[in-house]
């Protein structure tokens, strides 16, 4: 096709997705969600999500969803001449719509299909939809190590016999230990060994130096997002520790039922609250932060109305300004984000210009949304992808569900 053909025909798709976008009432609807926000900056972050669709894999998807469409169209036209006649099997055949391509792996799009119909259970939806990256165990832990446990998910192709059966290519918090899987019955934990300089033992119990606790809160949540990227996980709460493999499988035998429960409660869920945590000391030595105080201007004499008094010892009041300022425009652009996978949203919280500098993790917002299950798995990539994209900030994404509670140890 010649290149003038082509511009032609794409201004015409242009032109036709203009005309069904005007005519959309759902759509239409769904962008009064947006009410609040500059009407340019919404149709930028738009048109980038479409941009985005049509230059990755998910370009060849929708190729293959026309051209099942278009089959579909040709076999319910086509008549057959007299002197073709057509036997059962064949007919059934011709009946069926063709097969769709395998999914790109990390498209976000392993939920939009309809799952298929079985009536045996209804853990057969938590079935593993795209496998993590993984590799044989090395070596396993022994029976008097401590363990880290992260969260689980439903395994109905485990080998359900209580045994370490892979390890994920991917860190435990220590950065060092690799994450295990250990599948008793149809059950899947993520777990990984817990080293010996991490803790201090009170009363036959392991517990955290406090120095680390702000580096066990980051990385925690950090890994649950990415296991929750891929699987669909129940998150264990911060520090759920246990002493070697029979510990855990005690507790999965006590717990069985309520773990279960938990399963169904997370594969129900619509609504994720989502809180997004900072560090001020750690933004604060940023060099597009350090930097630029260094050649700020000259001070005011008279403070600005309504602003917090700046402590005496404390930061340099135009570097706090800084990072607060640093601070509301990561959290104006992660919940620009979000927005666009999600169905509703109630903010609670978002950091105001006039917020104090802390020295612990802060937050800086904090919101409900709405997600449907078509998109949930697309809204948890997303929230990876800004994790990974704003990691030198090192803000911590903590994701939670309201109806899914569940702790290991009763």
């Amino acid at each position: 096709m010649k290149g003038e053909t082509r511009q032609h025909i794409s201004k015409l798709i242009v032109e036709e997705l203009a005309e069904k976008i005007r005519s959309n009432e759902g759509l239409r609807r769904k962008l009064e969600t947006f009410s609040d926000l500059p009407v340019e900056k919404v149709a930028e972050a738009i048109i980038r999500q479409f941009e985005y669709l049509l230059s990755s894999d998910l370009r060849d998807l929708i190729f293959h969803l026309i051209e099942q469409d278009i089959a579909l169209e040709q076999a319910a036209q086509y008549t057959p001449p007299p002197d073709e006649p057509i036997v059962p099997e064949q007919a059934e055949a011709e009946a069926e719509p063709p097969a769709l391509p395998p999914l790109p792996p990390g498209s976000g799009f392993g939920e939009m299909l309809p799952p298929p119909v079985s009536s045996e259970s209804i853990m057969e939806h938590f079935a593993v939809r795209e496998a993590f990256s993984s590799e044989s165990i090395r070596n396993v832990p022994q029976p008097d190590e401590w363990l880290y446990l992260y969260g689980f998910s439903y395994a109905p192709d485990s080998t359900g016999k209580g045994e370490f059966v892979r390890q994920l290519t991917m860190k435990g918090i220590d950065n060092s230990w690799d994450i295990l899987l250990l599948d008793e019955g149809d059950i899947r934990l993520y777990l990984s060994r817990l080293p010996r300089e991490f803790f201090t033992l009170e009363k036959g119990k392991p517990v955290y130096a406090p120095a680390k606790q702000q580096h066990l809160r980051y990385e925690h949540e950090r890994i649950l997002n990415c296991l929750r990227g891929e699987e669909l996980i129940v998150p264990m709460n911060l520090w759920t520790v246990a002493k070697g493999r029979e510990d855990v499988l005690r507790t999965i035998e006590a717990r069985y039922t309520d773990i279960l429960r938990a399963l169904i409660d997370v594969h129900d869920a619509v609504d994720w609250d989502v809180e997004i945590l900072a560090l001020d000391n750690l933004i604060m030595k940023l060099p597009s932060i350090a930097d630029a105080v260094s050649e700020r201007l000259p001070e005011r004499s008279a403070a600005r109305p309504g602003r917090q008094p700046q402590k005496k010892g404390k930061t340099d009041s135009r570097q706090a300004q800084k990072v607060v300022i640093r601070e509301k425009a990561l959290a104006q652009e992660i919940q620009n984000e979000l927005l666009l996978v999600a169905a509703k949203t109630k903010v609670d919280y978002m950091i105001s210009l006039e917020t104090a500098i802390m020295d612990d993790w802060k937050p800086v917002l904090s919101a409900r949304y709405s997600v449907g299950k078509e998109k949930r798995r697309q809204f948890c990539h997303l929230i990876v992808e800004l994790q990974e994209k704003m990691a030198e900030y090192q803000l911590l994404f903590k994701v939670s569900n309201p109806n899914t509670h569940f702790s290991f140890t009763p």
